[in-house]
């Protein structure tokens, strides 16, 4: 039997691919009928070889094809001379297929979306082969998925706090499935809400220090305080706590840069590699600031940086110290 799971949702392939191990017995008899292959630089030889092999102790035994099919995607740009040839890899893909063992289960997977024109896959489906994708849930979707995986968790959690967790985490599922196992062991039966989200979940702290950085920009010293020893209530460590306001800081020149460019927020997110939630955030206070601030804020990071690490502050006093420096007039 043949599979191709294909898309950018690598948590449910996983799953799904769990799922198939799970009916070759027990896990460790499993492991020993399980193997995985680079299809990257996957020899003919080397899976006819993979395949042939009989099961240990079960009646399937199960192979992994790894970014195989990618390679034979179509590319737009070939020309109708290349696209007359047909490689030899392929042509040999193609016939061996339907040789495969009965006794084998060949799973293709590739971690982007083929194409209906990919050969490999259309000689799948001819065969009988089952093809599915799993494309990364996002916006509703995303917050749907956080609510039934809650659910099969055996906890519950409102709409806020599902909204909320999706929009600190994104659609990373491997992450959110952690942080989901988490807040639902800390709720103890009860409706996870939007207050659990901010105190449990680790992204949650780029949110806080963002609050931090926005009441920098409006020179709100008192709620700047308040939020930097919240954070460190929290268990955040100055040192760290340090390293994360510079990071956030450099990013502000950086998105302010962009955003004159006339970068769009979700064009800003993609160079930046942050989540869009946060993008939105920080363009917003960029705005605040102007260059000579962003840079005089820089420099006083350095010197309250070299003052914990020389000694010469305590590195509660040296955050407060920056806080009201940076909020001065």
């Amino acid at each position: 039997m043949f599979y191709v799971l294909h898309g950018d949702d690598d948590y449910s392939i996983h799953q799904a691919i769990e799922a198939m191990k799970a009916r070759l017995g027990e896990p460790a008899t499993a492991d020993l009928n399980t193997t995985v292959l680079d299809g990257r630089s996957l020899s003919l030889d080397e899976l006819r070889m993979t395949c042939a092999t009989m099961p240990f102790l079960a009646d399937k035994r199960l192979v992994i094809v790894e970014g195989l099919m990618t390679r034979f995607e179509p590319h737009a740009a070939a020309t109708a001379a290349n696209k007359s040839r047909q490689d030899p890899l392929e042509a040999g893909l193609c016939a061996y297929l339907p040789q495969v063992p009965e006794s084998t289960l060949l799973v293709f997977v590739e971690s982007a979306t083929l194409s209906e024109r990919n050969p490999l896959l259309k000689q799948v489906s001819a065969l009988g082969g089952k093809s599915k994708e799993y494309a990364s849930p996002s916006g509703a979707e995303l917050t749907a998925w956080i609510q039934k995986r809650v659910q099969a968790a055996g906890g519950s959690i409102s709409p806020r706090a599902a909204e909320t967790l999706a929009a600190f985490v994104g659609g990373n599922l491997h992450q959110l499935a952690q942080e989901i196992n988490k807040l639902v062991s800390y709720a103890g039966g009860k409706m996870i809400q939007d207050g659990d989200v901010h105190l449990l979940v680790a992204d949650a702290r780029e949110v806080k220090v963002w609050t931090l950085t926005d009441a920098l920009a409006a020179r709100q010293r008192d709620c700047a305080i308040g939020v930097l020893h919240q954070l460190i209530a929290d268990g955040e460590q100055p040192p760290v706590l340090m390293a994360v306001i510079t990071r956030q800081f450099r990013s502000l020149l950086q998105i302010k840069e962009l955003a004159d460019d006339g970068l769009s927020t979700e064009d800003i997110a993609g160079r930046l590699k942050i989540h869009p939630y946060v993008a939105q955030k920080a363009t917003a206070t960029a705005r605040s600031f102007s260059y000579e601030r962003l840079e005089g804020a820089y420099r006083h990071l350095l010197d309250t940086d070299l003052a914990i690490k020389t000694g010469s502050l305590e590195p509660d006093l040296a955050l407060d110290l920056l806080v009201v420096d940076l909020t001065g007039a």
